[in-house]
């Protein structure tokens, strides 16, 4: 290991302390990823998980574990901005090699996969399509829910193996979709390169007059009338603004998984012309929405959602974990 890189590793090692595992030849090194921790309440002790990756060499980390939109991946200079302090920074100025940032291509939408069939013209005699069909009805999403999303398939190219689920603006343009395996594979969704933070998906589907849903997956949005999925955890600035600007009622809905996720979002919501307007859905299962439709059913799930309904006041926020 050159001198130079020696002096950086022990530089991260100040900042985020001795890592899980360290390949001095690779100049690579593991530690517990403090967003992951964060989010398990576990910020002190670490969650035991080494997910987030190190290579000093190079100047770059990513956690493997944190979805796309907490942006932990980039440059050592973030990273040490971010977790260390201004001592750390300018050791890591004077250190630093020509240092690049990692910038990351998005690519223009493009349209759904030239192989996308719609599943209700889809022809069944074909074992994929029947494949598909019953991937659906096994997770209680009937031809109703099938035909109302315009839910698709491929069964070759890009995204062979997937249903697709499609997204359209407010002009019924298609503008992103979601491919969700329905075979067998290491990798469950498979979407398109294009910014997902730049649409609102399915947003030709609002009623703005009535109580918007903010729920995480596609899945999800397909068996809550009137929602809209994060598809993740955060909220992106375009929704933020066309939720202040158009809606009556917001519901913060996001799986049992993500409670102090679910509370920030409430609480950046619940302020000045949406304040008293934003509602909390309690979910005290371990199943989200999802799973919830395939086990009891949708008139259960619609009733045990307004059930868990729930509205902060101002005092109970400031004391919420």
């Amino acid at each position: 290991m050159e001198d130079g890189n020696l002096l950086i590793f022990e530089l991260v090692c100040d900042v985020l302390g001795e890592p899980a595992h360290h390949y001095d030849t690779k100049c690579q090194a593991n530690w517990d990823c403090p967003v992951c921790s964060a989010s398990k309440n576990m910020e002190d002790e670490g969650d035991g998980k080494h997910n987030l990756e190190v290579n000093y060499e190079l100047g770059v980390y990513k956690c493997w574990a944190c979805p796309d939109d907490a942006r932990t991946h980039g440059t050592l200079y973030k990273l040490i901005k971010q977790y260390g302090n201004p001592k750390h920074l300018k050791m890591y100025e004077l250190l630093r090699p020509a240092e690049k940032e990692v910038v990351k291509t998005v690519k223009a939408f493009e349209g759904l996969p030239p192989e996308f069939m719609l599943l209700e013209t889809a022809t069944r005699i074909l074992p994929q399509v029947r494949a598909a069909y019953d991937y659906l009805n096994k997770r209680g999403l009937e031809d109703a829910i099938i035909h109302r999303y315009g839910l698709g398939v491929c069964i070759f190219g890009k995204y062979d193996g997937c249903i697709i689920v499609p997204s359209y603006g407010a002009d019924g343009s298609c503008n992103y979709f979601v491919g969700r395996r329905y075979v067998p594979g290491r990798v469950k969704y498979k979407n398109p390169e294009a910014d997902k933070y730049q649409i609102v998906f399915n947003e030709y589907l609002i009623d703005w007059s009535k109580p918007v849903w903010l729920v995480e997956g596609p899945f999800d949005h397909l068996v809550v009338d009137n929602s809209i999925p994060l598809l993740g955890k955060y909220l992106s600035e375009k929704l933020w603004n066309l939720l202040y600007e158009k809606a009556v009622t917001v519901v913060v809905a996001l799986d049992p998984d993500a409670k102090d996720r679910q509370l920030n979002l409430y609480k950046q919501l619940n302020t000045g012309r949406l304040r008293g307007l934003v509602h909390y859905c309690d979910n005290d299962t371990a199943s989200d929405f999802s799973d919830l439709n395939r086990d009891h059913g949708r008139q259960w799930l619609d009733e045990f959602r307004c059930r868990c309904l729930q509205q902060y006041s101002d005092f109970e926020l400031s004391h919420a974990a």
